[in-house]
């Protein structure tokens, strides 16, 4: 049998009203008076249903991004999810950007409260602790975009980034390319991890040295983070022969550093994207780019919530979606 409010605010040695401030998410309460009242509500089990619906609820837990839906992956998956024919009736929950951003408990809390029956988090960020969290307590959880170690039992679906980035470096390297640049996504994304190692294994692997200097992580993934770091690149050393970037809006970005330093593409320059999203082929030159499936991804994340919906089971799931590669007149032999 759960705890009441009362036996809530004895334990944590507060008052009841104090308790509820906490439940409804008071800004006025001390972080460590929330965190506190948060880990005597998750030991006691005690979780007052906030939203008395009984609409199959699914979490959406967006990436930390000003505006999700100007993200092309973003925008892919949930279109697969919500034209899918599920065979009962849902809502789709967006958590607000403070929850969602917020303490472990806290978060767990909010999807306890509010009828949350399975979470979906639309992005892989290397610091973790919040899909760690629910994977220990088995929450119905699915993380898009992101990898994570076996150990610790989190559901995911991801492109194939490494098998990706492999094909644009030894396609640029076939072309007789030897200065490769990247210019990848931020530090806090796991799949910039992924095509860093990518990118210097199969550098190393190809007898070629992986310099420190033809590395740049953009502060951000839209067009301008691309065209500041491309200047900040081209301002170190001698220009490479060939830039991947690591999402189609820095290669974007990219482009429009190029022009305003006088390099032609490819004739000087070859650029290579990752991403494959609908403007892509509509630059001039089109970009050479890898295509990443979210629409599968999409539907496959549908299938699993059925699954769960009709059984109450959720097998663990990794699984790594292959990509293709795409292309178009961005990249070219290297200039002499």
């Amino acid at each position: 049998m759960s705890a009441s409010i009362y036996e809530i605010a004895q334990k944590s040695g507060v008052s009841v009203a104090t308790v509820s401030r906490v439940l409804n998410r008071s800004p006025k309460i001390k972080k460590e008076t929330r965190d506190k009242v948060l880990s005597v509500i998750d030991k006691s089990n005690y979780w007052p249903r906030v939203s008395r619906t009984k609409t199959k609820r699914i979490g959406i837990i967006a990436p930390p991004l000003h505006n999700i839906f100007l993200s092309h992956y973003v925008t892919k998956a949930l279109a697969a999810i919500t034209d899918y024919d599920f065979r009962f009736t849902y809502e789709l929950i967006f958590l607000p950007r403070s929850v969602s951003a917020a303490e472990p408990k806290e978060l767990f809390y909010f999807l306890k409260t509010e009828n949350v029956f399975f979470a979906v988090f639309l992005y892989g960020l290397v610091d973790h602790n919040n899909i760690l969290y629910l994977a220990e307590k088995k929450f119905p959880h699915i993380a898009l975009g992101g990898k994570y170690p076996t150990q610790e039992r989190i559901n995911w679906i991801d492109p194939d980034n490494i098998g990706g980035t492999v094909r644009v470096i030894r396609y640029l390297i076939s072309l007789g390319h030897k200065e490769i640049a990247l210019i990848n996504t931020p530090k806090y994304l796991t799949s910039s991890e992924e095509r860093l190692k990518a990118y210097r294994d199969t550098l190393l692997e190809n007898g070629m040295e992986a310099k420190e200097e033809a590395v740049v992580f953009a502060g951000g993934t839209k067009p301008e983070d691309g065209c500041e770091s491309a200047i900040e690149l081209l301002t170190r050393s001698a220009p490479p022969t060939a830039i991947f970037a690591g999402n189609d809006n820095i290669a974007f970005g990219i482009y429009r550093a190029l022009a305003k330093l006088g390099y032609r593409i490819p004739e000087d320059i070859s650029v290579v994207g990752f991403d494959d999203i609908p403007l892509a082929e509509h630059l001039v030159p089109p970009l050479t780019t890898i295509h990443l499936p979210w629409d599968k991804i999409g539907l496959r994340v549908s299938e699993i919530i059925q699954m769960y919906a009709a059984t109450g089971e959720l097998p663990f799931i990794q699984e790594v979606v292959e990509t293709n590669f795409i292309l178009r007149n961005s990249t070219g032999i290297p200039r002499k």
